[in-house]
């Protein structure tokens, strides 16, 4: 050890030493007998990455200016690594060749790949993340290996960390985390992302699960948007490794996995073409929703695939490619992200989704809260990452009705006691005022919280994390809403102030 770290100084030296010896005595049986509270936050730091092979976090895209790949001059194979891409890459290939710029990496992951199943403190993750209804890292999908439905869990690189057969997973993680017995059918985190399967792969998963019947078992669907390109062929898996050709140009060809962004015309609408839904996996996937009796949720990242599946533009140019009525009832929270606006041809209209109660947005460069049209029952709206944000027209309609200009309307704002809203916001940067009720009678300021109300209608809860701007900063919420923490704002630093009625 001295010989490896001449220069390492004794305090380091000893600091190492120590947590060398704490991982060598680490004992896997003490830690499983511990609260579930305790593992399930040591779990929760893990982030859904169940070894050390896994990619970098895609946030180092945004974070920094250079990104390392790793060089493949000079690079050589043991024949350990030899053998394992012969005789195992082909199995897995439709779930690994994204990651085809390191073959370390795939190196290093097929060794881990057939054991890490079995490890004691992955069956006991899955079954915590079972126990809260996969809350703790996620949901398990529905896939196709080695020519059999099974269940798998990918981290958020899209990487396979591990899968189980029904009964593996029936046997080793429901029953082992369940007091009582419980059916797969019952489990709420579950689900099909079309993202991490290829249309031919998808197509056996949906023929599967109708034979065997378990489409009833699906909570969550997953459409992404991405864009084909012209010429390019699939690869076949055992050319791609076949000896030394470990092809790092073959990289995206099977599945493409960036957030497409589509160019629209300048008057704002949706173009003859961009109508058309030709996406063979999302059009397999709609035509099967009526069986997927338990889907309560929906996650669309792209605006053209928001616009016909969610906000139903152009659905007359796609007969038989939408989602039906009876799919819609049973939705009560759909996600978007990855797009310019959403309310590009109009209005964002919810309200065909009859039982929507959460609207989930994220990653999107603009939003006008007066264009988007939320159903009778809906109860929670969050946005995050959002580059600019138009409030609704709150502060225009009460000027209008009080027959006030905008500078007169300020002076009635007085700065409210902040100390007991330290949990839910910013409070170094963000300024909680209300209306001086001795200025205004009772009845003004009754109509005033009407005219707010007029625009929250059912809303009872709203999140605003990491948003770049507001139009005016002219944020008004209802008194009912801020008093009970309903209102909450997170990492917002250009929220100078909130207006509560």
């Amino acid at each position: 050890m001295h010989n490896v770290m001449p220069s390492v100084g004794k305090p380091v030296y000893t600091l190492r030493s120590n947590i060398c010896r704490s991982m060598l005595s680490f004992n896997p049986i003490k830690f499983l007998t511990l609260p579930i509270d305790i593992r399930k936050e040591v779990y929760f730091h893990l982030d859904g990455n169940f070894c050390g092979a896994h990619p970098c976090s895609i946030d180092i895209l945004y974070t920094s200016n250079d990104v390392e790949l790793p060089g493949k001059s000079g690079y050589k194979r043991s024949k350990k690594s030899k053998k394992l891409l012969k005789y195992m890459y082909p199995v897995f290939a439709s779930y690994l060749n994204i990651f085809e710029y390191s073959p370390p990496l795939i190196e290093k992951w097929l060794e881990y790949a057939f054991w890490l199943r079995y490890d004691c403190l992955v069956l006991d993750c899955l079954k915590v993340n079972h126990l809260y209804d996969g809350t703790l890292i996620g949901a398990l999908e529905w896939t196709y290996l080695d020519n059999e439905l099974r269940l798998a869990y990918f981290n958020k690189a899209s990487m396979l960390e591990v899968w189980y057969t029904f009964k593996e997973y029936k046997k080793w993680v429901i029953d082992g985390a369940a007091y009582n017995d419980h059916s797969l059918i019952k489990v709420d985190n579950i689900q099909i992302d079309i993202d991490n399967l290829t249309p031919e792969l998808l197509d056996k998963c949906l023929t599967l699960l109708e034979q065997k019947d378990l489409f009833a078992s699906i909570r969550e669907l997953k459409f992404g948007q991405d864009e084909e390109v012209e010429g390019e062929k699939d690869v076949d898996a055992s050319e791609t490794v076949s000896g030394e050709n470990f092809k790092v140009n073959s990289t995206v060809t099977n599945k493409k996995r960036s957030a497409a962004t589509r160019s629209y015309a300048d008057d704002g609408c949706v173009g003859a073409k961009q109508n058309q839904l030709t996406s063979v996996s999302v059009i397999r996937t709609v035509k099967s929703m009526e069986l997927m009796k338990s889907l309560r949720k929906i996650t669309v990242r792209g605006e053209m695939l928001y616009e016909l599946l969610i906000n139903f533009h152009g659905f007359r140019d796609n007969p038989g490619k939408t989602i039906s009525y009876i799919v819609k009832r049973r939705i009560n929270e759909i996600r978007l992200s990855r797009m310019d606006q959403i309310s590009r041809t109009g209005l964002a209209d919810f309200t065909r989704w009859d039982n929507l109660q959460t609207l989930v947005l994220s990653r999107i460069a603009y939003i006008d809260l007066n264009n988007i049209v939320l159903p009778k029952n809906f109860k929670s709206l969050t946005m995050k990452r959002i580059s600019k944000i138009k409030w609704w027209n709150i502060e225009e309609n009460i000027l209008k009705e009080l027959k006030l200009d905008r500078k007169t309307f300020k002076t009635l704002y007085i700065r409210e006691d902040s100390s007991r809203f330290t949990k839910f916001l910013n409070l170094r940067q963000t300024e909680v005022k209300e209306l001086d009720k001795s200025e205004i009678n009772q009845i003004t300021y009754f109509r005033c919280q009407a005219l707010v109300w007029l625009s929250f209608q059912t809303l009872n809860h709203i999140k605003l994390q990491s948003v770049s701007e507001v139009c005016n900063n002219n944020i008004i919420v209802p008194r009912a809403l801020f008093d009970s923490k309903r209102v909450e704002i997170y990492q917002c630093e250009k929220i100078s102030e909130i207006l509560v009625i």
